[in-house]
């Protein structure tokens, strides 16, 4: 327990008390030091006409402590609790075990230290609590300075993510104990050249603010680079709801315990907490560089409907719900050729086996720590066996894992997270850092209209199971957990006009869906990198 006497001016009290506690179920509950830390609770006390009041909020919901040496030893602590009723009501721990539906709100409230050294034991204590770090036991100067990099893109869903940080964000980056530059970009592009380029030691994270389109911009920038910086240092990726789909804050506030808003996923970055989740390396035939997706590709009737509905991006998110009705009614189906290593799930609850680890690229970081050598130096060694490209995946054709396809396709999706968006649970089997892509498809031979309006309704919620746990054999799907894979799709079904167009420039359909950009349909090849890419999450 530790416990500060301090002089509160704002509620006119003779003293407070700031208390740490410990629910010790929580702690053994998650075994990681931040998350003991996190599972401990603040209580402030107070006298106010001669009656005690309590405030108590969990070590979670502290974002900033803040002191200016002015004379007066002016403390301000900062908190994101969820429903603080009235700024004092009684808060129990087991309140904030659920949070997936529940509002959060900023608070600040400022008091007076009896002297200097209170002070700065006690903004020591509550900025290392913040950042999941044991508090000293007195403090000579304060922590570090954190500071983070914000992207934001001023265009994205009309404007909404410069709304998102005008009207909530900033205010809570504000009251936050850290520091950050802000840049809002002028161009497409822009955020991925300065990562690729700049010096990012400083930072301790990179946030957007926008859709899941910059976050694509940042991650290959990164992983793009010729100093292969990412090798040296996984810089953590954050970010905010500012997009029509955001299916990364999703994800990120979904593995977190908490809800997607932008309250959830503020408070995710300034805890600085980092965990390792899987990303995928595609190589695209006649394309130099490879690209990096941390969410899903999407080809056939889901890639339409992503790409196609930029048209009506001015209705927000319902854009996708209006596209997919259109392009059910007026179904195109695709020819493709689909090798992959992995296996077909008939049940929710059947265990994967463990499929021989040709495919998977395993990053030398936390716990998959590789004794190898670097993360970029191991992709490059291990690619030629990992069949990173398309010829050297043919080369390993005879593999006895490897499984083919070739066939029409209503939709093939291939997941490296649960959600595409904060509507579409398209992959309810997913897991961000199993080591596996969950891919699953609608083969196009004898679907009619009504199996894919059927299978386009559950897709946003996930519904492909039944009670007893099999797929529906009315939606007409394979799902399938696999390590890598190539697709070739067939370019007869293109007008002979786009067959001639080398660069894909006036093709206005067949195109690929990485993580919600555009990009040519042709052989490409996917493989995991086990816990590849880093990122704030609870």
């Amino acid at each position: 327990m530790i416990k500060f006497e301090l002089a509160d001016k704002s509620f006119r009290t003779s003293f407070i008390n700031l208390i740490q506690s410990i629910s010790p179920a929580d702690e053994e509950a998650n075994p990681s030091s931040a998350h003991r830390i996190y599972s401990r609770a603040l209580r402030i006390e107070t006298t106010v006409r001669g009656r005690v009041k309590t405030m108590t909020f969990p070590v979670k919901d502290l974002i900033g402590c803040e002191y200016t040496d002015e004379g007066e030893n002016m403390i301000e602590i900062s908190v994101l609790p969820i429903n603080l009723t009235n700024g004092w009501g009684c808060r129990k721990i087991s309140n904030y075990k659920n949070t997936q539906s529940a509002k959060r709100e900023l608070y600040s409230f400022e008091f007076n230290a009896m002297s200097r050294q209170n002070a700065l034991n006690i903004v020591g204590t509550l900025q290392d609590l913040i950042v999941g770090k044991e508090p000293q036991s007195e403090y000579e100067t304060l922590p570090d300075r954190r500071k983070i990099l914000i992207f934001l893109n001023p265009f994205s869903c009309n404007g909404k993510s410069r709304r998102v940080w005008n009207n909530s964000a900033k205010a809570i980056f504000d009251k936050a104990s850290l520091d950050y530059t802000f840049i809002e970009t002028e161009r497409g592009g822009q955020a991925h050249d300065f990562v690729s380029t700049e010096d990012l030691d400083q930072f301790e994270s990179i946030v957007t603010v926008s859709g899941d389109g910059l976050i694509h911009e940042v991650v290959n920038g990164l992983l793009q680079r010729e100093d292969k910086y990412y090798e040296r240092r996984k810089i953590p990726i954050g970010a905010l709801p500012g997009g029509s789909s955001n299916g990364f804050v999703k994800t990120l506030t979904y593995e977190s315990g908490e809800s997607s808003g932008v309250e959830q996923a503020c408070l995710l970055i300034i805890k600085g907490h980092v965990r390792n989740i899987d990303i995928i390396r595609y190589e695209l035939d006649g394309r130099e560089k490879p690209i990096f997706s941390f969410l899903c590709f999407f080809w056939a009737i889901l890639s339409d409907v992503d790409l196609e509905s930029e048209k009506i991006r001015c209705v927000g998110s319902s854009r996708f719900t209006i596209w997919s009705l259109l392009r059910v009614f007026k179904l195109r189906k695709y020819r493709g050729m689909l090798k992959y290593n992995g296996e077909d799930l008939l049940n929710k609850n059947q265990k994967v086996r463990d499929i021989e680890d040709e495919g998977t690229v395993r990053s030398d970081s936390g716990r998959e720590e590789s004794k190898q050598g670097s993360f970029e130096k191991k992709v490059q060694n291990e690619s030629q066996a990992s069949s990173f490209k398309s010829s050297e995946f043919r080369a390993n054709s005879k593999s006895k894992v490897l499984k083919e396809l070739d066939c029409n396709f209503s939709y093939i999706s291939i997941n490296n997270t649960q959600f595409a968006g904060e509507k579409f649970y398209n992959a309810p089997l997913c897991k961000v850092n199993d080591g596996y892509m969950d891919v699953v498809i609608q083969e196009g031979d004898h679907i009619g209209t009504c199996k894919i309006l059927k299978l386009m309704l559950n897709f946003e919620k996930g519904q492909f199971f039944n009670n007893q746990g099999d797929i529906k054999q009315q939606l007409s799907i394979n799902y399938k957990k696999v390590k890598h894979f190539t697709l070739k799709p067939d370019l007869d079904f293109l007008p002979k006009n786009e067959q001639e167009d080398p660069d894909y420039e006036n093709q206005t359909f067949g195109w690929y869906s990485i993580d919600g950009e555009k990009y040519p349909p042709c052989e490409i090849t996917g493989v995991t990198i086990k816990q590849g890419l880093a990122v704030t999450m609870l």
